[in-house]
């Protein structure tokens, strides 16, 4: 119906009292006449026709062609505004732009195959990529941690073979944690054949480690720790190699974009158990970190291990349908035929899907369900505490104490109805549901549905999205009113 209204518009040249908005890019071809003011959001305006009235673009840019005019004022805010490919300083208020490229984690770019491709590479803002180590930090130039202290260090990617058939390229990072008194290092190499059709790959690392990433970011964790003395994390270290291989495939055209990916990795490691080092932060320092879990004072958490690691990722850009799909799979277990401290098998399945309708509305499920081995203290190899399933807090059921209640076996499941604004907002109404229990089977798939729905916790919330990776947000627990509201800034996950 508006596509109908804006062409009869354009047709007539009538209605200058009108205001035109679109949600998507607009176009006003040469030739064509609209005696109108527009207003486009989130989107870009081309202008190559004769527009009698004011132009204003919210997060997107303005091209008048040499053919274009435009007898109002011109405006893009978050945007640029070129006439005749030659920027307007006056009418651009881009450093909202750069602002906004910043949260959003986008880079310049005028090439829109680059923009629009999805990668497997990298699969969050902390650039814990596919292919390297299930549970190391990516280590930024500065961390803080309740087990490091502060953190200072290098990392750097770099391409040494880039060929139209063989790529070799390498992440190296290192540094040092002041008040763990430790080095930490991490090198990964990659060799690959035919555009990632083939991978083989080793790593070297030693450094603190942690589950939890998925949670949120390395470096919101670590303002997080400095400036509010909460640290979201448990940590172990980890100090071993890897040897991997796997493939990505990749198939794209106008509407439809997949990504596959597959690999398979032996990792050995000797692992220790950390205690918290620093309880100090720049505010709050009437309470303490919360204590770190894997640091328990039995064997549970400390030996050598020698682990397989199978995992599988598909993500569908599915523009045709206006969805977005990511989906992912692990499967873990050590391999008992060496000499070894822990025995144990851990599968994770989750799917995200996202579909947006007409650049208003959003709806998206995230469901995860895991589920690992018990741990057995009575024998000589046993499950590490941090491969149980942790639910409660930022990242997991929020309006719930971080960890709040923990088992073997585990499932999450997140519905968001989203409300679009512009790029850099969008309303939000959320509803988690899950549960950590404890099962004795050491089959995986036994009792994995064995949850009740009066023990099953549950939340509400209402939150604005920051971009595309954060969100503030207030949540009610629904199983009780003691406490039952929680604020937090958390981080947008897919898996």
């Amino acid at each position: 119906m508006r596509s109908l209204i804006i062409s009869i518009i354009i047709t007539a040249g009538l209605l200058s009292a009108e205001t035109v908005s679109k949600f998507t890019d607009y176009t006003l071809a040469a030739g064509d006449t609209l005696k109108s003011d527009v207003k486009v959001f989130k989107g870009n305006a081309q202008i190559d026709g004769y527009l009698e009235g004011n132009l204003e673009v919210f997060a997107g840019d303005i091209r008048i062609g040499e053919a274009g005019k435009v007898t109002g004022e011109v405006k893009a805010f978050a945007g640029k505004v070129f006439k005749n490919d030659h920027m307007d300083d006056e009418a651009s208020y881009y450093v909202v732009d750069e602002i906004k490229n910043f949260i959003l984690n986008k880079t310049d770019s005028t090439d829109s195959d680059e923009d629009s491709r999805i990668t497997i590479s990298i699969s969050s803002e902390d650039k814990k990529g596919f292919f390297f180590h299930n549970s190391l930090i990516r280590k930024d130039f500065m961390t803080y941690s309740k087990v490091e202290g502060l953190y200072l260090g290098l990392n750097g990617e770099f391409d040494l073979i880039n060929t139209e058939y063989v790529d070799f390229d390498m992440y190296a990072s290192g540094g040092y944690a002041f008040r763990m008194k430790d080095w930490e290092y991490y090198a990964d190499q990659r060799l690959s054949f035919f555009d990632e059709k083939l991978i083989l790959g080793g790593c070297e690392f030693s450094g603190v480690a942690s589950e939890d990433q998925r949670k949120l970011p390395v470096l919101m964790n670590s303002l997080s720790a400095f400036l509010l003395h909460q640290d979201f994390y448990n940590y172990y270290k980890t100090e071993g190699f890897g040897l991997f291989a796997g493939s990505v495939y990749k198939i794209k055209n106008d509407d439809m974009e997949h990504e596959f990916a597959v690999k398979a990795g032996v990792y050995s490691e000797e692992i220790d158990s950390l205690k918290n080092k620093t309880n100090w932060a720049l505010f709050f320092n009437d309470r303490d970190f919360i204590k770190n879990k894997f640091y328990d004072g039995n064997n549970a958490n400390s030996g050598d291990m020698v682990d397989l690691l199978v995992s599988g990722r598909y993500i569908g850009n599915l523009k045709r349908y206006g969805t977005f799909v990511d989906t992912y799979f692990t499967y873990e277990k050590t391999l008992d035929q060496y000499d070894q401290d822990f025995s144990f098998k851990k599968g994770l399945f989750s799917i995200f899907v996202e579909n947006k309708f007409k650049d208003i509305m959003v709806f998206s499920n995230l469901f995860r369900l895991e589920s690992c081995t018990p741990i057995d203290y009575t024998d000589k190899r046993t499950t590490p505490n941090f491969k149980y399933i942790s639910m409660g807090g930022t990242g997991t059921l929020p309006g719930y104490r971080l960890n709040e209640f923990v088992g073997n076996r585990g499932f999450y499941d997140r519905f968001v109805i989203g409300f679009t604004g512009i790029d850099l907002t969008e309303i939000r109404a959320i509803f988690d549901m899950g549960e950590a229990y404890n099962s004795d089977s050491d089959d995986l798939t036994e009792d994995i549905g064995d949850f009740g729905i009066k023990s099953m916790k549950t939340s509400f919330g209402v939150g604005l999205t920051l971009g595309e990776n954060y969100m503030f947000s207030i949540h009610r627990r629904l199983d009780s009113g003691v406490n039952p509201y929680q604020f937090q800034l958390s981080y947008i996950y897919n898996y």
